[in-house]
């Protein structure tokens, strides 16, 4: 292999790992350091450090039944491939409530961001920048532009390079608080469990990473699929860790639930409005993303009309938002814990179906006990509905 073929394949190599890490890392961030602070630090890392090695194996799971199949789809077409076609309009179904779950915290946390920015100069309230933070995004989810992708990447990169300014500006400033890390609260051991699992999700990527690395798979390199999945997950758990280490050592029992608006009170407004800036471009890009994703799907797989196809896709994340249905971090341990779990569940299951049945001889495989599988799925729908249960 030459220098430039050597370098043209560890660049494909980083860009896959990045584009999966910049997937996970994301909205989900900003919840964790609130559930740390109820729960107990060290409940919270135990939480990151289990859940994130269980969702990079099924990121691994995933990958294999996207490569043992002939076209790239998304999870309904996998259930359709594999399980028939009753299974693609559930799986179908419940993507479209979690895409509705996912904007409504957008909108939130938006809300929440733009007020950090703008509230002191132009007043108003977090719910009417929340509805600002939608008309906005609808707007270009109506005329959608080209280079989602490639903002959101940016400003998961100044994300992250925040974030670890945050550690050192709290540790080197002698912010952090070590007596903040002190007690656990386990009449909130549970709450943890499904914004963890929510923030540490990358599943839509997935079937992307065949297209990425295409020119090594057609070469007929050894391409190191595990490696990708494992580590694409891991740095994002690294990321959690340090921003809620950082947040809660810094903030205490001052800490938000969407993070920023507590460090207010130590740092001022400088630092905390650089990084609610760059949070806002993220949740924005994310919005727009999202929200394109799910009127295409309306467009391209059930041919509703595009008046129609819009509105299924906006009307029903704004009216809950419009009633206060839920909170941030209620909404997110639901989709997180109660609404993933099928999308947990059933990768399981296709993982083994695909091995079975699969299109085209695997360039990837791995080997995983059944009765290990069977175990997790278990205690996916036995979290599932105790999730259910305490949110009622």
């Amino acid at each position: 292999m030459s220098k430039s073929q050597m370098t043209s394949h560890w660049y494909s190599y980083f860009l896959a790992i990045g584009s999966l890490a910049g997937t996970i890392i994301g909205l989900g961030m900003f919840g964790i350091p609130y559930v740390a602070m109820k729960s107990g630090i060290w409940l919270a890392l135990g939480y990151i450090l289990v859940l994130g090695l269980i969702m990079a194996l099924l990121h691994a799971m995933y990958l294999e039944i996207t490569l043992r199949t002939k076209e790239t789809h998304r999870l309904p077409g996998y259930a359709e491939i594999y399980l028939g076609k009753k299974w693609k309009h559930f799986s179908f179904f419940l993507g479209v409530v979690g895409a509705w779950g996912s904007l409504l915290i957008y909108m939130i946390v938006g809300g929440e961001f733009i007020n950090i920015l703008a509230g002191s100069i132009l007043g108003g309230s977090v719910f009417w920048w929340g509805i600002a933070f939608f008309v906005l995004g609808s707007c270009v989810v109506i005329r959608p532009f080209r280079d989602v992708g490639r903002v959101e990447a940016i400003c998961m990169v100044f994300m992250v390079i925040a974030v670890f300014w945050l550690l050192v500006k709290g540790v080197l400033g002698d912010y952090v608080s070590y007596d903040n890390f002190s007690s656990v609260n386990w009449n909130e051991w549970f709450l943890p469990y499904g914004i963890i699992l929510f923030a540490m999700g990358g599943f839509s990527m997935i079937p992307s990473l065949e297209n990425i690395l295409e020119k090594e798979i057609k070469k007929g390199e050894r391409i190191h699929f595990g490696k990708i999945a494992f580590i694409g997950t891991f740095i994002p758990m690294i990321v959690y860790v340090i921003f809620a280490v950082a947040v809660l050592g810094i903030a205490g029992i001052d800490t938000s639930e969407e993070a920023l608006s507590g460090l207010q009170n130590v740092f001022g407004n400088g630092l905390v409005k650089i990084t609610a800036l760059i949070g806002f471009f993220a949740l924005f890009t994310s919005f727009v993303a999202i929200g394109d994703d799910l009127k295409r799907n309306f467009l391209d797989d059930y041919k509703l009309p595009g008046a129609i196809s819009v509105f299924l896709t906006l009307f029903p994340p704004l009216a809950l938002f419009l009633f206060n249905i839920v909170g941030f971090i209620e909404a997110m341990g639901f989709l997180g814990g109660a609404l993933g779990v099928y999308a947990y569940v059933i990768i399981i299951f296709l993982f083994y179906k695909a091995k079975k049945n699969g299109e085209v001889a695997p360039i990837f495989s791995f080997w995983f006990p059944r009765w290990l599988s069977c175990f997790l799925a278990a205690m996916f729908i036995i979290a599932g509905i105790y999730t259910i249960i305490e949110m009622l």
